[in-house]
């Protein structure tokens, strides 16, 4: 279990593609070596976080201990169809890869896989935090640490409400605010979280499935449409969804993709989903032929 590898620094905006630049230019060495912020044009602390983030959302790994970094098959998916991350489902993608990774984003898979309040403060928060990992009989960090790993994952995620004015040369906000899973009330201090109906990319539905079930092999996967509206790691969790938002995206999956990849049918009088048995990635390659690019 492992946390702050971020340095307190939620993703800033170029960063990644910065990253997969550098990889691509100067190879995974470049990230080992004592002048990488130079390389990145950002201080140092930013250089680490930099290269935490593109491991932890899998951009870029290393094969062993000791190895260097180096793109991921997403990484390399990524910087040929969207080296900008202009695309909302290559954010969607890089939430759900943070949201249910199993060691190191410890917090972000706790809140947005068990952390049931819906209204609540920060300090509310990293109680209920602590209090998951003494259940689970982990060891724990300082509660200082927790309290930076939930502060850089509220900041991650928070938009300001009232909205506050933009500034278009400023690149600190994180783009994973676009999301809109959350918003924090400036005058009070206190975040909302609430599933609704939302537009998410069809493909997005496929997946989180596949990420969720090690799926890729052909055939189906098929699972009630209750389950995978509260299930842990499921698309009503990671993605927000109330049930309508759910069938909404079903729906619109089915009709964008055709039922041999994404389809509701009955099972004993249980409303259920099955999806094509695909990888993550030819799921978000699907997308991008879809749209073009």
């Amino acid at each position: 279990m492992r946390f702050a590898g971020h340095e307190t620094f939620p993703i800033r905006t170029g960063w990644l593609s910065k990253g997969l630049r550098l990889l691509g230019r100067a190879g995974g060495g470049a990230f080992d070596r004592p002048d990488l912020a130079d390389e990145l044009g950002v201080g140092r602390n930013m250089a680490k976080s930099i290269r935490f983030w593109l491991d932890v959302l899998g951009l870029a790994g290393r094969r062993g201990k000791g190895d260097p970094l180096e793109p991921t098959p997403l990484g390399k998916l990524v910087c040929d169809r969207d080296p900008y991350f202009q695309h909302t489902a290559t954010w969607w993608v890089l939430h759900v890869n943070l949201v249910t990774h199993r060691d190191v984003a410890v917090a972000w898979r706790w809140f947005f896989n068990d952390f049931a309040p819906e209204r609540f403060d920060r300090l509310t928060c990293s109680e209920e935090l602590v209090a998951a990992l003494e259940r689970q009989g982990q060891r724990l960090p300082s509660r200082e640490t927790v309290a930076r790993e939930v502060a850089c994952l509220l900041q991650s995620y928070a938009t300001p409400v009232p909205a506050e004015q933009e500034d278009p040369e400023d690149a600190a906000d994180c783009p994973l605010r676009q999301l809109g899973l959350l918003s924090c009330h400036r005058d009070t201090g206190a975040y909302d979280r609430r599933f609704a109906a939302r537009w998410v990319p069809p493909e997005l539905l496929g997946y989180v499935l596949a990420r969720r079930s090690g799926a890729g092999h052909g055939g189906t996967v098929e699972l009630p449409f209750a389950d995978s509206l509260v299930a842990a790691e499921g698309p009503g969790r990671v993605l927000g969804l109330n049930a309508e938002g759910l069938a909404a995206l079903v729906s619109r999956a089915a009709e964008a993709l055709g039922p041999e990849q994404v389809r509701f049918f009955l099972l004993g009088g249980e409303r259920m989903i099955a999806v094509a048995n695909r990888s993550p990635g030819a799921w978000l390659a699907s997308y991008y032929d879809r749209v073009g690019v």
